[in-house]
């Protein structure tokens, strides 16, 4: 698997090897294929506003927006990349909402992250907050392994 990471602003920070191995991690639990490629943009509040505003048509900031490439379980050459898609997170929105879900900076970061994996995967089948909701009461209840086990027997379409 290949996790690009691209900063592009804002004030808040994530460290790239955390985020590179919490992706990878993520990606290998859910069975994504060896041949995954993900972009990862960390954006200021501007660039994810106006990334909203162009590709959902919502004029405000958002904390992260996902944008599908590849199908991951279509058929490819053996040595062909597979582009899955782009995560893009506004670390600003997200250190900014944490209080509001009683998340620290690095939990909430690593949820939006995951909630756009599963996103570019194609397993989610419901809305997006209540995703977000199950996936933070089951991180703070069991852990991520098992958080990302219950999301996906319970909404995937595989």
């Amino acid at each position: 698997m290949l996790i690009t990471i691209d900063r592009r602003g804002g004030e808040a920070s994530w460290d790239d090897e955390a985020i590179e191995r919490l992706a990878t991690f993520a990606l290998e639990h859910m069975e994504a294929p060896d041949a995954c490629e993900v972009s990862i943009s960390l954006v200021g509040v501007d660039e994810i506003h106006d990334l909203n505003r162009t590709y959902r048509g919502i004029d405000k900031p958002t904390d992260v927006l996902s944008f599908e490439c590849d199908d991951p379980w279509g058929t490819y050459e053996e040595d062909e990349p597979i582009q899955i898609g782009d995560v893009v997170i506004a670390l600003d929105v997200v250190d900014g909402q944490r209080a509001q879900f009683g998340t620290g900076f690095e939990e909430e970061a690593s949820l939006m992250l995951v909630h756009s994996l599963l996103h570019l995967l194609g397993w989610l089948l419901l809305g997006t907050g209540l995703i977000c909701f199950i996936l933070r009461q089951l991180w703070r209840r069991r852990g991520l392994i098992l958080g990302i086990a219950i999301v996906y027997f319970l909404f995937c379409n595989a």
